[in-house]
């Protein structure tokens, strides 16, 4: 029997690997995800929770620019923004703008207490001569985590960026919302 390998042009041996065992580590977590029950406890209020807080027009909003809460301005500057109903944090939206693309993150808060984050990063799309076109971007990352008890209890990825990043990547996510909710309780 004569096997062969199919080279990518413009990718190491190594590259190669990494691509393919990222694909087959992303197709078995969809796998393992559709085999694990399809509603955790917890998860469906934690929606209607956000679904109520989107559809809210009526709450108050406060806008922090740049160095008013980053210690290192990005390329692209930044903004962090709350929004609240009497006096209660319940959205805090992060946007900072890098130098490849942008990044978004979206805290949302029920009694004070951090119950979802949504995640985006987009990367400027690349042109053929390799420059990088500022108008136009893709989807990198999307990721969803239902918070209960300060714990993460279901996790949604649409793409397949942050399986390299690991469980402390995910800590520092609920600790930067709560870190937020303080900065931004005092500010309002």
């Amino acid at each position: 029997m004569n096997s062969q390998v199919i080279k990518v042009p413009g990718l190491s041996n190594r590259k190669q690997t990494k691509i393919i065992l990222l694909i087959c580590v992303a197709i078995f977590l969809g796998i393992t995800s559709v085999a694990q029950d399809l509603e955790v406890p917890g998860v469906a209020e934690i929606r209607a929770e956000f679904n109520t807080i989107n559809e809210d027009h009526g709450l108050k909003k406060l806008v922090l620019e740049n160095e008013e809460f980053m210690e290192n301005v990005t390329d692209g500057g930044g903004t962090l923004t709350c929004w609240y109903k009497k006096d209660m944090i319940v959205k805090i939206v992060e946007w900072i703008g890098l130098s490849y693309g942008n990044t978004s993150r979206e805290f949302y808060f029920k009694g004070g207490k951090l119950i979802f984050i949504y995640c985006k990063v987009c990367n400027f799309v690349q042109k053929d001569n390799d420059d990088l076109d500022y108008a136009k971007t893709m989807t990198a990352f999307e990721g969803r985590y239902y918070i209960k008890d300060n714990k993460i209890i279901k996790v949604v990825i649409n793409q397949w960026a942050e399986i390299e990043m690991g469980k402390d990547i995910l800590d520092n996510k609920i600790a930067d919302g709560e870190k937020y909710f303080k900065m931004l309780s005092k500010e309002k």
